[in-house]
């Protein structure tokens, strides 16, 4: 008999009936996801989010910041609206280009190559300025909604 169980960590208790079933079971159950946290609100920011949940291979959540707690993963509300964020398993976080750049390397294959450029200067200076631009002017995008709109800094 098997029984799983959630702790207060969120990591997965698992009590097994003999010690074989219960280390294996806890190998399967403690795999440490990466995390991308993008707006929800922001029509543009779900469609990027439902882009990525079609093409990342790995194991990665992928979860609107108005669903998760940001001060576990050392965030701000401000924090959220203004970039996408990836949050590595071991913490490390990535902001804007360079979390993008890390969503495309999840997905493999060709994605690597634009991955790359996201990721390594002197490309991830044009990246940035992109994402910069983009997440600006987010809500001039098609499909865009008055809540991809990023409040004035003030």
């Amino acid at each position: 008999m098997v029984t799983v169980g959630a702790l207060p960590n969120e990591a997965l208790a698992v009590r097994a009936s003999n010690k074989k079933t219960r280390a294996r079971l806890y190998f399967e159950c403690s795999i440490v996801l990466s995390l991308l946290i993008f707006d929800g609100d922001c029509a543009v920011c779900t469609s990027c989010a439902n882009w990525a949940r079609r093409h990342v291979k790995g194991a990665v959540e992928i979860a609107p910041w108005q669903r998760i707690d940001l001060a576990t993963h050392g965030l701000t509300e401000r924090d959220a609206m203004a970039a996408a964020w990836w949050v590595s398993p071991n913490g490390r976080r990535y902001r804007g280009h360079l979390a993008i750049g890390q969503v495309l390397r999840e997905c493999g294959g060709w994605w690597r190559l634009p991955a790359w450029f996201c990721l390594v200067p002197p490309f991830s200076w044009v990246a940035s300025l992109v994402y910069r631009l983009v997440a600006r002017y987010r809500h001039h995008l098609p499909g865009a909604t008055p809540a991809c709109r990023i409040p004035a800094s003030g």
